[in-house]
């Protein structure tokens, strides 16, 4: 019992060389299952009476020559099949040498044939034959058991009888390739009487080289007291010129059913070799003068290729050496415990801990893609499965993962330049670069539009094996920079969702292609994904890209705000708010008389209530008042750090004469990565930069596929007339205590590593759908700037948490996106309490908790961040994102009253930027084309009074 035990697991040596060497015992045989195939065909070859006894013909079987009509030919020739790097040499000499070292293969196969050894046609000269070359092994046995019995063999058979054979095959020779001169009967051919005396016996000699061939190994065997001879051939498909000759050696010459023939290799590659030389048959002569076959040769080919096959390779003699994903032993690794001391201490595991260890604990795959990683490593030839596990981590430091992560594209540096990517070039790409590395392979490979999460996947390995190394070259990246996480969202994720979604059957404008859709290329020069630079500055390319050839509206996450007149203010004010003022006249609203839906009251009645608190009337104020756009809002906020907090989700887009304005979260999230990129260790003045360059507005052309003369990015910026000087500026940024928040939380962050690429994949997915759902389904008495802000940031938490806590396996999570509310978001959010450290989502926390997010959160709906955590991602500051918004009375000697106390500029404050933004009015909020008028004879409200100043 416990030898089948033990005969049931294959041992694999990896503190010994990878290449070929001799294997101490069977279980250090990989293939073991081929050599139970192979031993039995042998063992059932032996046992053929044609092997055990040789029988002369009966007279009725002879020709007239004193040929055997019936002369017994065999092509039983034993194929081991596989593909380059399978382990075919190995296997076969170390399996030759089990068959003689193994107890029970040396009874029932090494003590009852003559082992020739491994012969690799490929090695040998050029100008040799094969045939000679095998004949020569065969004299070499023979001569050698000579040298150890005497004259004379204990079978009874004498040398001088064995010599006579070896003669009368030698005359045959000189008709084979490569043997002799040019003119194999001689230079004498012309000479009647060496005709006669000479030239027909060689003639006799060649035409019976087969029998006396066979004759000579019966000779050969019986001498020195075997069954019959074993040889290997070796790699003859790799070498195309040689390859062809040896497989007419076994159709013509090796055919005694004494003479066992092993041939390894590739039959994808034999039937490649055999192809090729049928259609050399054909001339091009000889095509030229019948064009009528041409039709029917593809057919006639692969007839004539079968059949050679089948008849040289049977297929019932072909043993296939399986990849390690196919095999029914159990498979153990002796491992290697440390780089630093000798192999001599090793541990032993299994083959599934040492993936999983290498895989998972490492790289951190999990779920289907650790099993799909596994899968198609161990389909793999056994070679190069061998060099991956040599990559496993034998030392305890810090960096566990990099032997893997940048020894992974060494290896299948052969398919990475299939797919156009070099060594150098991942080395190179180290870091920042990471991420436009991965940009260019999918770029040049064309793989946006399925492959973005690096996942080997596919149908083909060859794909797969590529994806994988770049997949795990990311990760490794990852782990040594947190940072490229959500530069990998933005930049690869984001970019697939705009080609597979929009570009990809979008129209391009004066176009040729051949369906008219937008080049990839394009898209990728207009968007610089491949540079080394701002993603902010690639997020908002994406932006125009988005809206630069559609009617405007909430797509994607993005959102048009109006400019001054846009719309009339009564119609811009009645889909703000509802309901219009009490005239036109005077802009009067009673305080606090609002519909209940219309989440602009708040900052209106903020408004209201200070202006009255301060002593003015509201008719006092201008009609721009009542709702900004971005501009005269970024102008009204006194903080230089508020101003850059509106200006980072906004650009222009120049399109059609115009210079709309959009808003995007994207943005938002964009800077979040250039936070963690380029705050280097929580450094505040790389803090203050990132917020000083979202000061002005920046406008950006339309793509060149919708406008040829679209012009270079930043064309334009916001006029800054009204800003502080940038001294002032600076200072006012640097001391700010949210700058202070996001050094401490940059220092915190940077400390977590991201999960794999192709969790970040599905983050990215989950949140673009949740954006098309809250594009499509939210209210249009909520499609308010701010309320909109609020839902896109809650949406792009819910998919992080979600798809985080999927891929830790934590159980009764709601996997509906937070569309129109936070409840969803809320319940996912309430099962993290309970869960201990290691299922806690940190990357999740990391990003969530960023100080920069409380800026446009509805902060007081519910526990969406709620003020306990706004007070952890303020150090508990919960004034840092306190907003003074300022309105400057014009024409005070027009509009003040005498009981006026007030004088200049009147400050509202607020909480954060939320109500603040709800104040600005987009496209798609409802806002009606046209003022709704009374049918007839409705009475409508008369006009009051203006209200009395305050009390």
């Amino acid at each position: 019992m416990a030898d089948q035990e033990n005969k049931a697991v294959v041992l694999i040596d990896l503190t010994a060389r990878l290449d070929v060497r001799k294997l101490n015992n069977k279980s250090e045989l990989i293939q073991q299952q081929a050599l139970d195939r192979l031993a039995g065909l042998i063992i059932n070859r032996l046992a053929d009476p044609a092997v055990a006894v040789s029988k002369s013909p009966d007279p009725e079987d002879l020709d007239a020559d004193g040929s055997n009509i019936l002369f017994d030919r065999r092509h039983d020739t034993i194929v081991i099949h596989g593909s380059r790097g399978s382990g075919k040499t190995t296997f076969i000499r170390n399996a030759f040498r089990l068959f003689r070292k193994d107890e029970d293969y040396r009874a029932k196969i090494g003590a009852k044939v003559a082992m020739l050894g491994v012969v690799d046609p490929t090695l040998i000269e050029n100008k040799e034959n094969t045939f000679v070359v095998i004949l020569n092994k065969i004299k070499r046995a023979v001569e050698r058991h000579r040298n150890s019995v005497g004259d004379r063999s204990p079978c009874g058979d004498d040398f001088t009888e064995w010599q006579k054979k070896l003669r009368s095959l030698a005359q045959g020779l000189a008709l084979l390739d490569g043997i002799g001169p040019d003119r194999a009967l001689g230079d004498s051919w012309d000479d009647v009487q060496y005709v006669l005396r000479k030239g027909l016996d060689k003639a006799d000699a060649g035409s019976e080289l087969e029998t006396r061939f066979h004759d000579f190994v019966k000779s050969s065997l019986d001498y020195i007291g075997k069954q019959a001879f074993l040889i290997a051939l070796d790699d003859i498909d790799t070498n195309f010129r040689r390859g062809w000759p040896v497989l007419e050696v076994l159709r013509r010459y090796l055919t005694s059913p004494r003479f066992i023939v092993v041939l390894s290799g590739d039959m994808d590659l034999y039937t490649l070799l055999v192809r090729g030389k049928q259609w050399d048959q054909f001339s091009e002569r000889q095509l030229s003068h019948d064009k009528t076959q041409e039709p029917g040769l593809r057919e006639m080919v692969n007839h004539l290729q079968a059949q050679y096959l089948l008849k040289v390779l049977p297929p019932r003699n072909r043993i296939p050496l399986l990849p390690l994903g196919g095999m029914e032993n159990d498979i153990h690794l002796l491992m290697p415990t440390s780089t630093d001391v000798s192999s001599d201490a090793a541990e032993r595991m299994t083959l599934k801990d040492c993936l999983e260890i290498m895989f998972q604990k490492r790289l951190g795959l999990g779920g289907h893609a650790l099993r799909n990683t596994v899968a198609m490593l161990l389909r793999l030839p056994v070679r190069t499965v061998l060099q991956v596990l040599s990559l496993y981590p034998t030392s305890t430091r810090d960096r566990p993962w990099a032997e893997l992560a940048n020894g992974l594209p060494a290896i299948f540096l052969d398919t990475l330049l299939r797919h156009n990517t070099s060594l150098d070039e991942l080395y190179q790409s180290n870091g920042d670069r990471a991420v436009g590395c991965v940009a260019k392979f999918l770029t040049q490979n064309r793989l946006w539009e399925n492959a973005q999460d690096l996942l080997p996947e596919h149908t083909e390995d060859d794909l797969n094996t590529v994806l994988l190394t770049i997949g795990t070259w990311l990760r490794g990246q990852c782990l040594d920079h947190p940072e490229l996480g959500l530069e990998y969202m933005l930049r690869i994720c984001f970019a697939h969702e705009i080609l597979t979604n929009h570009l990809l059957t979008s129209k391009a404008a004066g176009r040729d292609t051949a369906d008219g859709t937008v080049p990839i290329e394009d898209f990728i020069r207009f968007t610089e994904l491949e540079r080394n630079g701002s993603s902010l500055e690639v997020v908002r390319l994406f932006v125009s890209v988005i809206n630069g050839d559609s009617q405007s509206g909430l797509r994607l996450g993005t959102v048009q705000t109006l400019g001054r007149g846009s719309r009339s203010s009564r119609q811009t004010l009645a889909g703000l708010y509802g309901s219009t003022p009490r005239s036109d006249a005077s802009m009067d609203f009673d305080l606090g008389v609002f519909p209940e839906d219309s989440l602009a009251g708040p900052y209106l009645k903020n408004v209201l209530h200070t202006c009255w608190t301060a002593g003015l009337d509201v008719p006092s104020f201008p009609q721009n008042v009542w709702y900004n756009t971005i501009d005269t809002l970024r102008a009204r906020l006194t903080s230089e750090t508020m101003r850059a907090l509106v200006g980072l989700p906004t650009c222009r887009v120049l399109k059609n004469g115009e210079r709309p304005t959009y808003v995007s979260v994207h943005s938002i999230i964009a800077i979040v990565s250039e936070l963690l990129r380029r705050a280097l260790n929580g450094n505040n003045d790389g803090i203050v930069r990132i917020l000083r360059d979202s000061v002005n507005i920046r406008a950006y052309p339309i793509p060149p596929w919708l406008s040829r003369n679209a012009a270079a990015p930043e064309l334009e910026q916001q006029d800054d007339s009204e800003l502080l000087t940038e001294e002032e500026e600076v200072n006012e940024i640097r001391v700010s205590a949210l700058t202070r928040a996001i050094s401490v939380w940059v220092s915190d962050a940077k400390k977590v590593s991201p999960p794999p690429p192709y969790v970040l994949a599905r983050i990215w997915a989950r949140f673009h759908y949740a954006l098309v759902a809250i594009d499509d389904v939210l209210p249009r008495r909520e499609r308010y700037l701010g309320n909109i802000l609020h839902r896109q940031i809650v949406a792009f938490f819910n998919a992080l948490l979600v798809e985080e806590m999927i891929y830790l396996g934590v159980e009764g999570i709601n996997l509906r996106n937070p569309v129109t509310s936070d409840r969803v978001f809320q319940s996912n959010l309430a099962l993290l309490k309970p869960l201990k450290d290691a299922q806690q989502p940190k990357f999740f926390w990391a990003i969530y908790r960023c100080p920069l997010w409380s800026a446009y959160l509805n902060l007081n709906n519910g526990n969406t961040i709620g003020p306990e955590q706004f007070k952890i991602a303020l150090n508990g500051n919960e004034s840092a994102l306190h907003a003074e918004y300022a309105i400057r009375i014009l024409n005070q000697d027009r509009y003040r009253r005498e009981n006026v106390k007030a004088d200049g500029p009147v400050t509202f404050m607020f909480e954060n930027l939320y109500e603040l933004l709800n104040s600005v009015p987009v496209v798609g909020g409802g806002f009606r084309i046209e003022e709704e008028r009374p049918e007839e004879g409705t009475k409508t409200r008369p006009a009051r009074s203006p209200r009395a100043p305050k009390p």
